[in-house]
């Protein structure tokens, strides 16, 4: 007698051990040792220590990760173009200007 979990229902399923491969085979169970996992745009199932050893390849991309990436992304697409070095270069020379007294960009930083 083995444990088989069900995929549909995430429940745990007695099995006869002669039954064991055809329920195996069948893909409606699974081994309860094992983890699911999202490949190659697909949900499949390995076992733990796989899984494990594949996150250390491809860690997974977390939210702060996105809202990092995100905001680059607005900084760059703000401070690119002939308007944004326009704004840099009358900044710079109202700052040379001024010896320094006047910050430009006081209110960017």
């Amino acid at each position: 007698m083995g444990k088989l979990v069900d995929k549909a229902t995430g429940a745990r399923v007695v099995v006869d051990d002669a039954e064991m491969p055809a329920a195996l085979a069948s893909g409606k169970y699974v081994d309860p040792g094992v983890v699911a996992v999202h490949r190659f745009g697909e949900d499949t199932y390995t076992t733990p220590d796989v899984a494990k050893n594949e996150g250390g390849f491809a860690p997974r991309v977390t939210g702060a990760d996105v809202a990092s990436a995100q905001g680059h992304q607005i900084r760059s697409s703000e401070n690119t173009g002939i308007i944004a070095s326009g704004k840099a270069f009358v900044g710079a020379g109202l700052g040379a200007a001024s010896f320094g007294m006047v910050d430009p960009f006081q209110d960017a930083q």
